[in-house]
């Protein structure tokens, strides 16, 4: 394994566990997340056809959108970082990949953390709210404390 996959590895994990915290940190500062309407012991609630279909609109919406988004904010971040170095992006991409080449370590780290921070907080905040307003998400989701 070479030394650029495992800073491009550490990069995804760190960012994506960084989204999520703070997608879970704005739930709970907001307010949304409650406490269960009833103690334990809880009553088990078994899968029915209505909800595993909800499951898969869930789950395709959601993965549509986080593709989406990945490819937005890689762009996005792609480009500034390149203008706040000054720098070509498109001449940096064709570039060497060498621990030399120093300009390309820092765009390429820093549009992984955005990136992945994004996904992250996506996942963890943007999509569960929007499943909540279209009437498709979870009902238990914000008694998960």
């Amino acid at each position: 394994m070479d030394s650029n996959s495992v800073r491009g590895d550490t990069a995804l994990t760190v960012s994506v566990c960084a989204g999520i915290e703070l997608g879970a940190w704005l739930h709970y500062h907001l307010g949304e997340f409650q406490q269960p309407a009833q103690p334990p012991p809880y009553e088990i609630i078994w899968p029915s056809y209505s909800m595993f279909g909800l499951l898969l609109l869930r789950t395709v919406l959601g993965l549509c959108c986080i593709v989406a988004s990945r490819a937005f904010a890689k762009s996005i971040s792609y480009a500034f970082v390149c203008f706040i170095l000054g720098r070509d992006k498109n001449e940096l991409r064709q570039s060497e990949n060498t621990l030399e080449n120093k300009n390309k370590i820092i765009v390429e780290l820093s549009y992984k953390l955005f990136t992945y921070g994004v996904i992250g907080f996506n996942t963890q905040y943007l999509l569960p709210s929007v499943f909540k307003l279209l009437n498709i998400g979870r009902p238990d989701f914000y008694t998960e404390i």
